[in-house]
C-alpha cells in the first residue's frame, strides 16, 4: 500500500489527502481480494447487480473521510438500505468478515453509519464515490476501478483511482518487472492545475503522466 509520497510528487498533497489517497490503495487492494473469492452477487431494487465489494469498499472509504475530512458530505452509490432483510443481512456478514483486517474495531453500527454516510447531499465541496466503476468486469474477472472525487463550486479538483487488474505495461518504472512477486494494480491521482500521477498499487514510486502528442 502507499506508504509516503516521494519527492517528485510531494506537492501534490497534503497530509489529509494522501491519507485518503492510502485509504483508496487499500481499498483497491480489497476489492481485488473479495473478487478473487468470488462471492455471488446480490441483486437491488432496481434489478442491477450488488457485490460484498461495493459496500465493503465504501465503508472503508467513506470511514477515511470521516477521519480525514469529517465535514465533507459524501455522495456515494450505496446506501444502507441494501441491508435489509435476511439477503442484507448475509451480505452484512460477508462484508465484516473482508472489512476486519482495515478496521478490525468495526462495529454494526459503524457499518451503517458509514453507509449511510454515502447519501450525503451535495454541496459548495464534497466527494463522490463509485466503490466498483465496471461491476460486469468485476463479476467476469476483468477490469475495474474505484473511483472518488472532490468536487468545488461542483468542479472535481482532485480525483483518485485504484485500479487493481492493470499492470502497467509500457508505462516506463511504473510496470512491474516479472519475478518480482507483487500483485497487479495502479494507483492514479491528479490534482486541478497540478498533474496527474502514477504508481504501482502497493508502492510509493510516483511518476507524472501527460498525454502523449502522437
Amino acid at each position: 500500500m502507499v506508504q509516503d509520497v516521494n519527492e517528485k510528487s510531494a506537492d501534490l498533497l497534503d497530509a489529509a489527502l494522501h491519507d485518503v489517497l492510502r485509504a483508496v490503495d487499500q481499498a483497491a487492494q480489497l476489492a481485488r481480494w473479495i473478487q478473487r473469492r468470488a462471492p455471488r452477487p446480490h441483486e437491488k431494487r432496481d434489478k442491477t447487480p450488488l457485490t460484498v465489494a461495493d459496500l465493503a469498499v465504501q465503508v472503508v472509504l467513506a470511514s477515511a473521510l470521516e477521519r480525514a475530512f469529517p465535514g465533507d458530505p459524501l455522495v456515494a452509490e450505496e446506501d444502507a438500505s441494501t441491508l435489509g432483510g435476511e439477503t442484507g443481512s448475509e451480505l452484512a456478514k460477508q462484508m465484516r468478515h473482508f472489512v476486519r483486517p482495515l478496521l478490525p474495531a468495526l462495529t454494526p453500527v459503524d457499518l451503517l453509519r458509514f453507509l449511510g454516510r454515502g447519501a450525503g447531499s451535495p454541496a459548495r465541496r464534497f466527494w463522490v464515490l463509485d466503490p466498483v466503476d465496471g461491476t460486469e468486469g468485476f463479476l467476469r474477472g476483468g477490469h475495474y476501478v474505484v473511483a472518488l472525487a472532490l468536487l468545488e463550486d461542483y468542479h472535481p479538483t482532485v480525483a483518485m483511482l485504484g485500479c487493481p487488474t492493470l499492470d502497467g505495461a509500457g508505462l516506463g518504472k511504473v510496470a512491474r518487472e516479472p519475478g518480482h512477486g507483487r500483485e497487479p494494480g495502479l494507483l492514479l491521482v491528479a490534482r486541478r492545475g497540478r498533474g496527474t500521477w502514477i504508481s504501482a498499487m502497493d508502492a510509493a514510486e510516483f511518476q507524472p503522466i501527460r498525454v502523449s502528442e502522437v
